[in-house]
């Protein structure tokens, strides 16, 4: 009893193990899914690294932020947005194939949290259009739209690398992965 009221107050994430198995071949539905989530990673990274540098700590509140930070800000938001695809994919391809198998919870559940992650995403889109701003306004953006956007987007591609994509190899057919 004292081992599992350890396990309880440990976050999930933290509990969770990946079974050992051979990775999927290249090309394979599921090495596709993994290899986007790591651009994603990579690009949420960046965005990040690009926001700190737009919105120094050590810069004056009142400065102006640097039009062209600003813009790899842009570019780098635009390219992170390729998550959309991705969604689209794992929610209309590969949840209607567990639902075939009647699993239906962990499908309805990321529904739920890719749409948060959009919604996130879309606010730091309308931020990021505007061009002016000081340091101290971008500064707020990046803690409270940007960071918050970033960490939903790494946390959702945690949930489908350590239980979606597993469960979908462990229940989808050959055939299936065909299709």
């Amino acid at each position: 009893i004292t081992h599992l009221s350890k396990l309880e107050k440990r976050p999930v994430r933290d509990i969770l193990v990946e079974k050992a198995s051979a990775p999927p071949p290249p090309g394979h539905p599921v090495d596709t899914f993994r290899r986007e989530n790591e651009a994603l990673r990579a690009q949420a990274a960046s965005l990040r690294s690009a926001l700190a540098t737009l919105a120094p700590e050590d810069a004056d509140e009142e400065a102006p932020v640097d039009a062209a930070h600003h813009l790899v800000c842009r570019r780098l938001f635009s390219g992170l947005m390729d998550v959309e695809k991705h969604y689209q994919r794992k929610e209309n391809l590969l949840f209607s194939f567990l639902e075939r198998h009647g699993i239906t919870g962990p499908s309805t559940v990321m529904w739920g949290k890719d749409d948060e992650v959009r919604a996130r995403l879309k606010e730091l889109g309308t931020a990021l259009a505007e061009s002016e701003g000081s340091v101290g306004e971008w500064r707020l953006v990046a803690q409270t739209v940007a960071e918050p956007g970033l960490a939903a987007v790494e946390e959702m591609v945690f949930k489908e690398e350590r239980i979606l994509l597993p469960m979908a190899l462990q229940n989808l057919t050959e055939t299936e992965w065909g299709e």
